[in-house]
């Protein structure tokens, strides 16, 4: 199935000192209620393994879900042997469109037949196109791109093979991505929420965006806790 799939995927990369880096995790995971929540998930847990093997493990899930983004954009490429990133895009944008495209889906603007889990490349690649029209990149193969991107980082991927359906390997990155999308936009989550009331009230609107709101709320503690150092 496609957690098996994926979770081999990020399996790959084996630890610098295996009963070390063992007995670190326990410890965080002892410490951590969060992490143990997410750790009960295979998928999750191996997500927290790969970003364990590269750096100290965030407790708070927020955190972590932010290194395992920056690690699967970025260090997954030099992982698989890919010295240099030919996409051209910066870390940043790679996350832009990652958060487009969960936003998106999430709220039902694409992916509607599907449960808002799936979706085809049909309604993906414009949103690509847009974005890199923005990024000053109208040159840019959208379709190439977007491939490389699926095919790099895990983040994506095929529902089935050789299906033009598209999902996040997990719908915490979906939920993740959303809530960044709101962060970074500066919008109001229950305005946004409100947008398509009989839709979202027939798509159970509490369940569908808990995740994202208390996502969305770490972001928003996360920032003030920053202000306040500064």
């Amino acid at each position: 199935n496609r957690e098996s799939r994926v979770e081999c995927h990020f399996l790959r990369i084996p630890a610098e000192s295996p009963l070390e880096k063992a007995i670190d995790l326990q410890q965080a995971l002892r410490n951590s209620t969060s992490l143990r929540a997410l750790a009960e998930n295979p998928l999750l847990l191996s997500i927290i393994c790969f970003v364990h093997s590269h750096k100290a493990l965030p407790e708070e899930r927020l955190n972590l879900y932010i290194e395992c983004s920056k690690l699967l954009l970025v260090q997954w490429d030099r992982e698989k042997g890919i010295p240099v990133d030919d996409t051209k895009l910066t870390l940043s944008r790679k996350e832009t469109i990652m958060q487009e495209i969960a936003f998106s889906l999430h709220s039902g603007k694409i992916g509607s037949a599907h449960g808002r889990k799936e979706v085809t490349s049909d309604e993906m690649l414009p949103i690509v196109s847009d974005l890199l029209r923005g990024f000053g990149m109208p040159e840019a193969d959208p379709r190439a791109l977007f491939d490389k991107l699926v095919s790099r980082s895990g983040i994506l991927v095929v529902v089935e093979q050789y299906s033009d359906r598209y999902a996040f390997s997990h719908l915490t990155f979906q939920e993740f991505y959303s809530a960044q999308y709101l962060f970074v936009n500066q919008l109001d989550p229950f305005d946004v929420m409100s947008l398509g009331t009989e839709k979202e009230e027939s798509f159970g609107m509490t369940s569908w965006w808990s995740e994202v709101l208390a996502l969305r709320s770490e972001e928003h503690t996360s920032e003030l806790q920053s202000l306040r150092h500064l």
